[in-house]
């Protein structure tokens, strides 16, 4: 079972390795960045922005002590745009995870793969590893999880294509009646979906089925029920 897990993971990883290194390419001219405000405690002399409310309580120190005035450190804050977003630190983690399963599975199935798709994932391994040591990187953080629905993932070009691909890897969406055109969809319907196929997963290994194989399904489907719940099929209550 496991080695049909990883030969899944990396016959959807060849589907998308492709489009998912153009989109961090794409990601990598044009980056989500936001606004963040920085408080810094600065000498008189070394503060350029000064607001009505820092001069004002410089100019009251000063009038009682001019010295302790230009010695004394100031609270200041800034606006300033930064790079080193939840979505950003999600993107080099999905490029970490890639690279890291990637390595893995290569020295795993090594014997049991042709020499040519081992060269094939050696040059996409490399091609990875080269975007991931961009300079880019070096000053985003560690991914601890989204708090809330990132629209960024869902709808800014680059971002949505890296997150879809994410999906696709994860779940390997290409053996759902053969669909891996997941799309931009809300993060609560790839949650419902990760949901089905985690149940699917647990229902096969209890009952030992082979979802594989259609006349092993056939089994544990009763046609004579109407509304039975067809988990292989995409059936209702």
């Amino acid at each position: 079972r496991e080695a049909n897990n990883e030969l899944i993971w990396l016959s959807v990883f060849k589907q998308i390795v492709d489009n998912y290194t153009q989109a961090i390419r794409f990601i990598l001219h044009q980056p989500h960045n936001k606004m963040m405000e920085l408080e810094e405690y600065r000498r008189a002399e070394r503060i350029k922005g000064w607001n009505s409310q820092l001069a004002e309580s410089f100019f009251n120190d000063k009038l009682i002590d001019e010295n302790k005035a230009l010695h004394k450190y100031y609270r200041t804050q800034r606006v300033e745009s930064t790079t080193d977003t939840r979505e950003n630190r999600f993107v080099k983690f999905t490029l970490d995870r890639i690279i890291e399963r990637l390595s893995l599975l290569m020295k795993r199935l090594s014997n049991g793969t042709s020499e040519s798709e081992l060269k094939m994932f050696e040059d996409k391994k490399a091609e990875l590893e080269i975007l991931r040591r961009n300079s880019f990187f070096s000053g985003i953080g560690l991914f601890d999880g989204f708090r809330q629905q990132s629209m960024v993932l869902q709808q800014r070009s680059g971002y949505s294509q890296v997150y879809r691909y994410w999906i696709m890897l994860q779940n390997g969406l290409d053996l759902i009646q053969g669909d891996t055109s997941v799309g931009v969809q809300p993060i609560w319907k790839l949650y419902e979906l990760w949901c089905f196929l985690k149940v699917k997963q647990l229902v096969c290994k209890v009952l030992r089925i082979d979802p594989y194989n259609k006349e092993h399904i056939k089994k544990y489907i009763h046609e004579d029920t109407q509304n039975a719940f067809d988990l292989f099929n995409g059936g209702s209550l």
